[in-house]
């Protein structure tokens, strides 16, 4: 049963204020929610407050693949894929012969911000609220490696509508937090379930509208909203899918060493010995009816990493891939992965001193969330788990969210 706003506003209104010297974040990611389903007619109600609060509201891109997992690690890092290691919501395991789920904090190679946290400000509270079992799972503790939030939030569904998860958060933060991740997932469930367009995805973007405006205007009220900085992003947007335009992934008759996996709006090929030269096989898959293009230099889009595979095959627009005929995902009406997904909304507000707007010319990246936060809360940013230098170019950098004086 959903929570009246009223009483959402009581309890979040009741909690202590925060110590004069702390600063506290919220990062929000709402699962799903594109540019393009971020704008005044869609969310009218965040729009205004953010505007009377004199706030930012601009775009940010995300990472490839466009998939709930790596861009939540990448915000949480400050890193790409080819850095932190979570390619995709799953990964091919050649020992096993498998598909496994990538999924677990021991397959994070950074430290997320939680653990960076934990071990330079070790008095500073944290908080993760996951509307998605997966991502309370991701952002777990792994020992000698990651350390969990100081308060998570366990669901004991996996499906919880978006004013759960917000009560939650509410509910649970009994004492406040410097840092505060939560994440809202309906609208992503209602696009895939129903298509982006349909009445029930625009049903869920509506609600988010209320919730969050919601929750910003009683934060607003409070004193602490002096020291507060709040960001609203997302980690992927949404393309609606036709019985059409899905491309399900087959070997080519004669093909051998060849394994697919799948991302929606992007595939990997992982190759054998016996599969021919990468050129070669690159070569055949450009030919498949379907896709746009053949991505040899994983580098070039931050994906050179052992789960990524030997190519990354791009769809034409519209086009999504399937793992196999029997891929669960076949029902989707909608689906993302791929680069028409990678504009997102990136909304700057709060009342932390000296807090500027961003410039409309700045070009945000996910990536670039985890070391922003990590400078206003005096610490490093998150570093690899080996003590190896970052690829080139897979690090964020600091935003200039406040002023220098």
């Amino acid at each position: 049963m959903r929570l009246p706003f009223v009483v959402l506003s009581l309890l979040l209104a009741a909690a202590p204020s925060l110590a004069a010297e702390s600063a506290h974040v919220l990062l929000v990611v709402v699962d799903g929610l594109g540019a393009d389903r971020a704008s005044p007619a869609h969310l009218p109600r965040l729009h205004a407050f953010v505007a009377e609060a004199g706030g930012s509201w601009g775009r940010a891109r995300a990472v490839l693949p466009t998939r709930t997992n790596p861009n939540h690690a990448s915000l949480l890092t400050g890193a790409h894929p080819d850095a932190h290691g979570i390619v995709g919501n799953k990964y091919w395991d050649a020992g096993l012969e498998a598909l496994r789920p990538l999924d677990g904090p021991q397959l994070l190679e950074m430290e997320t911000l939680f653990t960076t946290l934990a071990a330079e400000r070790p008095d500073l509270r944290t908080a993760g609220f996951f509307s998605k079992s997966k991502l309370r799972h991701l952002f777990s503790t792994a020992p000698g490696r990651q350390v969990a939030p100081t308060l998570t939030w366990s669901p004991s569904e996996e499906n919880l509508d978006d004013a759960r998860v917000v009560a939650a958060a509410v509910l649970l933060a009994a004492e406040p937090v410097a840092l505060a991740v939560v994440t809202i997932a309906d609208v992503d469930r209602m696009s895939h379930q129903f298509g982006p367009a349909s009445p029930e995805a625009q049903r869920a973007v509506r609600r988010v509208d209320e919730l969050l405006a919601a929750l910003l205007r009683t934060m607003s009220a409070r004193a602490s909203w002096r020291r507060t900085l709040v960001l609203i992003t997302a980690d992927h947007g949404f393309t609606a899918v036709t019985a059409a335009s899905r491309v399900v992934l087959r070997s080519p008759p004669g093909a051998r060493g060849r394994r697919y996996l799948a991302e929606g709006g992007s595939a990997f090929v992982h190759l054998r010995p016996t599969a021919g030269t990468v050129a070669a096989v690159a070569a055949e898959e450009a030919q498949r009816p379907g896709v746009a293009a053949v991505v040899r230099d994983l580098a070039s889009v931050h994906l050179a990493h052992p789960r990524g595979g030997a190519l990354l095959l791009l769809p034409e627009p519209g086009r999504v891939f399937l793992q196999s005929a029997a891929d669960p995902s076949r029902a989707f009406l909608g689906n993302h992965g791929g680069v028409a997904e990678q504009d997102l909304p990136f909304v700057v507000v709060g009342g932390l001193p000296g807090l500027r707007r961003l410039s409309e010319a700045t070009v945000v990246s996910v990536v670039d969330v985890a070391p922003t936060l990590a400078a206003i809360f005096g610490v490093r940013p998150p570093r690899r788990l080996d003590g190896a230098p970052l690829p080139t170019g897979s690090a964020g950098r600091v935003l200039p969210l406040l002023s220098a004086e």
